[in-house]
């Protein structure tokens, strides 16, 4: 669905971004003989590349159930579909609810295969159809954002869809309907197209428009 950024979900956002752009300058200003200092430079940089795609990708407007002042990226936005209401998850990095555990290569299945840590397979209401685009760098940026914002304690709701919605029945789909496919660029086309294209396959604009 198409992102629109508001002033309240910016400031929402902004300390931080401003924590993180802080510790950037810092390690930049001091490398040079120390390489740990080097390293976390990149690692601030990784997460200001992971923000930037988060925001992109469409995950703070539907991980975040503002009309109910629920916590950033807490979940529990109540999505309406004609299978029922799915209900998004806790994606901050909290142990219990949230996705704290989750390794690198369990980001990349979830995002470009649609396949859970346990091995379920996740409904296309979770749109890993338009994330499968994404390259393998820049879904690990997405991790290092999402276990720097703030953790949420907020239990997970269950959806609302009929009895025979399950994982083997997302498993059925997958099966005769999707392909991972990450994006590849269009040789014909300059930079700037092919950054573009990226980004409206990863903003899954194809689902409404």
């Amino acid at each position: 669905m198409p992102r629109v950024f508001t002033r309240r979900g910016l400031l929402r956002g902004l300390p931080l971004s401003l924590a993180v752009f802080a510790a950037a300058a810092s390690a930049q200003g001091s490398a040079g003989g120390d390489g740990q200092v080097a390293g976390d430079a990149t690692a601030a940089e990784a997460v200001i590349r992971g923000e930037y795609l988060v925001r992109a990708a469409g995950c703070v407007s539907c991980h975040t159930d503002r009309d109910n002042g629920g916590a950033f990226l807490a979940g529990g936005r109540a999505l309406k579909s004609p299978f029922g209401v799915f209900y998004s998850p806790n994606i901050t990095p909290d142990p219990r609810h949230g996705i704290g555990d989750w390794s690198d290569k369990d980001f990349i299945n979830a995002l470009r295969y649609g396949v859970a840590p346990d091995d379920a397979h996740y409904t296309p209401a979770f749109p890993y159809t338009s994330y499968t685009a994404l390259n393998e760098a820049d879904i690990k940026d997405i991790a290092a954002y999402l276990r720097a914002v703030a953790p949420a304690p907020a239990q997970n709701h269950e959806h609302e869809t009929p009895w025979w919605l399950f994982a083997w029945t997302a498993a059925v789909w997958k099966k005769l309907f999707f392909t991972p496919m990450p994006f590849e660029p269009d040789h014909a086309r300059d930079n700037s197209q092919n950054r573009g294209a990226y980004l409206a396959a990863i903003g899954h604009c194809a689902e409404c428009h």
